[in-house]
C-alpha cells in the first residue's frame, strides 16, 4: 500500500488520471439515474394523455353519431317523407317538392350531409336528393336497423365517404314495426375529422380513424405535426407512445399516437435535478483544473518561458525541485543544455567553413559554365573570316570583325545578368555574322514585345540555342532556311522560342537526348558533413521533373543546352520550364519560361 502510494505521488499522470476517472464515473452515474428516471415519469405521463385522448375521441365520435342519427330521424320521420313512402309513383312526382323542401333544412344541420337516397322495401329507388352517391349493389339491401359505414360511394371521385343507413317505419300501423323502406344519409370524407381532431388535447399528438378492413378514414394531427400524413410512422417512432381502441358503434379502430418529449409535466422537477448534476460536475471541474494548474500547468510554463529565455542567456538553467516527471524533466533539461553548449561553436565554425567553401565552388563552377560558349563560337565566327578574307578582299571583312568584337567584348565582361533589351542587340549582331557566313542562305528573325526590354535574365541564354539550329539544324539543308526568336510575357512569365525549319531531329535521336538530360547524375562530395542545402546544385527542375547533366553523356546538341539548363537551375531554382520538340525534315522548337525576375543573391554575383 505504501509503495503504491509513493507511486502515485511521483506520477503526475497516474494523479490526474484518478481524478479524471473518478468524475467520469460519478458524471456518469449520476446522469444515468437522472434519465432512468425522468424517462419512466415522461413515459408515464404520455400513456395517461394517450388513454385520454382515446377516451375522448370516443365520445366525440359518439356524439357525432348521435347528431347524424337525430337529423336522420327528423328528416326520415318528418310528415312528408312519411306521406312519400306511402304514395303512388305518380304522386310522388307532384309531392317532390316537399321532400326537397324537407332536404335542404336538414343539410343546414350538417355541412357535411352531401346526399340523401330513398329505397323501397324492395330496394327500389323512389327518390335522390343533393349529389352524385350512389349505393353499391354489394350495399343494396334493405336494413331494419340504423348503421353507419364508409365505402366508395362518390361517383365523381374515389374517396372514401360514409352513409348513415335509416329504416322508415310506419307510425301508426296495426302491425308490429311495419317498415315502409329506406333512407341512406351520405356525408363526405371529413365527416368525422372534426369529430377526432376535438379531441386532441395534448400538444405532439396525432389520431387516425380505421374501418374493420384496415382502411384510414380520418386523420388528425396537432400543428406541430402538420408534415405527417399517417400515423403509422408516429407508432415506430420511439419518441412516441400509441395506443389503440375500437370505436363501440361499429367496432372502427382508434389509434392515438401522444409525444413522450412534448408532454412532459416534470418540466420543474428535471431542471432542478440537472442543476443539481450541473453544480456537483462543474464543482469536480474545477478541483481538476485547480489541481492541473497547479501540479502540471504552471511548471509546464515555466519550463516553457525559460526555453524562450535560454535563447538570449545560453547559461541560464532551472531551478525546479520536485521528486515527479516535472523534477525529471527539468533535471534532464539541465544536463542537455551543459552538453549543448559544449559542442555549439564548433558546429557553428565548421558550418560556415564549409558553406564558404561551396559558396566559392559554386561561383567558380557557374563562371565556367558561362565561359564554355566562347571558344565554340570563336571557333565558327574564325572560320567564316578566314574563308571571307580567303575568297574577297572587301569592307565587309571590317564589318565582321567588328561585330566579332562587340560579341566578344558582351560574353566576358560585366555581370552574369542583363536585360532583355541587351540580350536582343546580341543576337543582332550575331544574325549579322550568321548571314554574312551563309550568304543569305539562313536568315533569323527576331521578335520581342517592349514590354519584356527591361526584365532580368541571365545572360547568353539565346545565342547556344540559335547556333544548334543554325549548324546542326539549318547548315545541313538544301534549300533556304530560317530560325525565329521570339520573345513574350505570358501569365506573368517571360518566354523564349527558337523555332527552325531545318531538318529536325530524328524520333530516337530525340528521346536519347531527352533521357540524357533527364537522367539523375549526383556528384559524391568528399566531405560528409557538409548539409543537403550546401551540395553543389548540379541538378535542373523544370516542367515537373528533374534534369541533371552529365557532361560526358552530352553529345553535339548537348554542350548549348547542358550549359543553359544548368544556368537555369542556378539562377532560377524550379521556377523555370525547359521543353524541346522536333519532327524530322520539318524542324525544331525549344521553349523556356522563367519568372520576372532573377534568384536574388546569385543575380549579384
Amino acid at each position: 500500500m505504501m509503495r503504491l502510494g509513493k507511486a502515485i505521488k511521483e506520477n503526475i499522470i497516474l494523479q490526474l488520471t484518478i481524478i479524471v476517472l473518478t468524475i467520469i464515473a460519478a458524471f456518469i452515474f449520476l446522469l444515468f439515474q437522472n434519465l432512468n428516471y425522468f424517462r419512466k415519469i415522461e413515459h408515464e405521463n404520455a400513456r395517461n394523455l394517450s388513454n385520454l385522448v382515446l377516451t375522448q375521441a370516443g365520445h366525440s365520435l359518439n356524439s357525432c353519431y348521435d347528431n347524424l342519427e337525430s337529423i336522420a330521424e327528423s328528416f326520415g320521420y318528418s310528415p312528408a317523407v312519411l306521406d312519400y313512402f306511402s304514395d303512388k309513383p305518380m304522386e310522388r312526382v307532384e309531392n317532390i317538392e316537399d321532400i326537397k323542401g324537407a332536404f335542404a333544412n336538414t343539410i343546414l344541420l350538417n355541412r357535411h350531409l352531401d346526399s340523401v337516397l330513398l329505397y323501397d322495401n324492395d330496394m327500389n329507388c323512389i327518390g335522390a336528393l343533393g349529389n352524385q352517391y350512389y349505393l353499391p349493389d354489394r350495399m343494396k339491401v334493405l336494413r331494419t336497423v340504423e348503421e353507419f359505414s364508409a365505402d366508395y360511394y362518390n361517383r365523381e371521385n374515389h374517396d372514401l365517404c360514409y352513409a348513415f343507413y335509416l329504416p322508415v317505419y310506419k307510425l301508426q300501423s296495426d302491425k308490429y314495426m311495419e317498415q315502409l323502406g329506406m333512407c341512406v344519409f351520405f356525408l363526405d370524407s371529413g365527416a368525422l375529422d372534426d369529430a377526432i381532431g376535438n379531441s386532441l388535447s395534448a400538444v405532439g399528438s396525432a389520431i387516425e380513424l380505421q374501418d374493420t378492413d384496415g382502411r384510414h378514414l380520418a386523420f388528425k394531427a396537432t400543428d406541430d405535426l402538420t408534415s405527417v400524413g399517417s400515423i403509422d410512422g408516429l407508432i415506430d417512432n420511439e419518441g412516441f407512445y400509441s395506443t389503440h381502441g375500437s370505436w363501440m358503434k361499429n367496432s372502427w379502430r382508434i389509434t392515438v399516437a401522444i409525444s413522450v418529449e412534448a408532454n412532459s409535466s416534470e418540466e420543474q422537477r428535471y431542471q432542478r435535478m440537472m442543476n443539481i448534476i450541473l453544480w456537483v460536475f462543474i464543482l469536480m471541474l474545477a478541483v481538476l483544473v485547480s489541481y492541473t494548474y497547479v501540479k502540471l500547468a504552471r511548471p509546464i510554463h515555466m519550463i516553457g518561458s525559460f526555453l524562450e529565455e535560454v535563447r538570449s542567456d545560453p547559461g541560464k538553467r532551472l531551478s525546479i525541485k520536485r521528486d515527479d516527471d516535472i523534477g525529471i524533466v527539468a533535471d534532464k533539461l539541465d544536463m542537455l543544455l551543459d552538453e549543448n553548449q559544449k559542442v555549439i561553436h564548433e558546429i557553428r565554425e565548421s558550418k560556415i567553413l564549409l558553406y564558404e567553401v561551396e559558396l566559392s565552388r559554386q561561383k567558380m563552377k557557374l563562371l565556367a559554365y558561362r565561359n564554355q560558349i566562347n571558344p565554340h563560337f570563336l571557333y565558327n565566327t574564325f572560320a567564316c573570316i578566314s574563308g571571307m578574307a580567303l575568297a574577297n578582299d572587301q569592307d565587309d571583312i571590317a564589318e565582321i570583325t567588328m561585330a566579332l568584337s562587340d560579341i566578344f567584348r558582351y560574353a566576358v565582361k560585366g555581370g552574369n545578368i542583363v536585360c532583355v533589351e541587351d540580350e536582343i542587340r546580341h543576337m543582332e549582331r550575331y544574325k549579322k555574322i550568321i548571314e554574312y557566313r551563309f550568304m543569305g542562305k539562313i536568315s533569323i528573325e527576331i521578335s520581342a514585345e517592349k514590354e519584356t526590354y527591361q526584365i532580368p535574365v541571365i545572360k547568353l541564354i539565346l545565342q547556344p540555342l540559335v547556333e544548334n539550329a543554325v549548324f546542326h539544324g539549318l547548315e545541313q539543308k538544301m534549300d533556304q532556311g530560317s530560325v525565329k526568336i521570339g520573345v513574350s510575357m505570358q501569365a506573368g512569365r517571360l518566354v523564349f522560342e527558337v523555332t527552325d525549319d531545318g531538318c529536325g531531329i530524328a524520333e530516337a535521336e530525340l528521346a536519347e537526348l531527352k533521357e540524357s538530360y533527364e537522367k539523375q547524375v549526383y556528384e559524391q562530395n568528399t566531405n560528409a558533413r557538409v548539409p543537403e542545402y550546401m551540395k553543389p546544385v548540379n541538378s535542373v527542375e523544370g516542367s515537373g521533373r528533374n534534369i541533371a547533366v552529365a557532361q560526358e553523356n552530352a553529345g553535339g546538341h548537348g554542350i548549348g543546352l547542358a550549359n543553359i539548363i544548368q544556368r537555369l537551375k542556378l539562377f532560377y531554382e524550379s521556377e523555370y520550364t525547359f521543353t524541346i520538340n522536333s519532327r524530322e525534315n520539318v524542324g525544331t522548337s525549344i521553349v523556356i519560361t522563367v519568372p520576372d525576375h532573377v534568384r536574388e543573391g546569385i543575380a549579384g554575383d
